[in-house]
């Protein structure tokens, strides 16, 4: 296990174990770790590389077992199927806002990062997405 997934392994645990007696249904919900394979085709697919923390927390928990049982408020956390099945929407939702506020002015968001292809959906539900870089 590399240092990174050790790190978002610890974290996940600490909040697992907050979860367990605060929201046991949310922890039950996290689905076993995505394999290499599925990493992989989410890369071959995307035409990127996944960011570390992403891949980490993918190679953990990838996604939920059931939907509608909100992980990240109410967004359902995504598996590696589902971010590839929804990112040309969250791209779309991506490029329309870029369109409509050509500067954003978002902390942590660069414009090269807003202009890329490089998003994924990390969580959602309906319309709404949750995107990383």
């Amino acid at each position: 296990m590399t240092d990174r997934i050790a790190l978002i392994a610890a974290l996940f645990e600490r909040a697992k174990a907050w979860l367990a007696s605060h929201a046991p249904l949310l922890a039950e919900n996290l689905a076993e770790g995505a394999s290499e394979e599925q990493l992989a085709k989410v890369e071959r697919q995307s035409g990127f590389k996944l960011p570390p923390d992403l891949r980490a927390l993918w190679s953990i928990h990838n996604g939920q077992r059931d939907e509608l049982n909100g992980f990240v408020e109410t967004l359902d956390l995504f598996d590696t199927k589902l971010a590839l099945a929804y990112r040309t929407d969250a791209y779309q939702w991506i490029k329309f806002h870029m369109e409509m506020e050509p500067s954003w002015d978002q902390p942590g968001i660069t414009e090269e990062e807003a202009r890329s292809e490089h998003w994924l959906p990390l969580a959602g539900r309906d319309s709404e997405f949750m995107v990383v870089n």
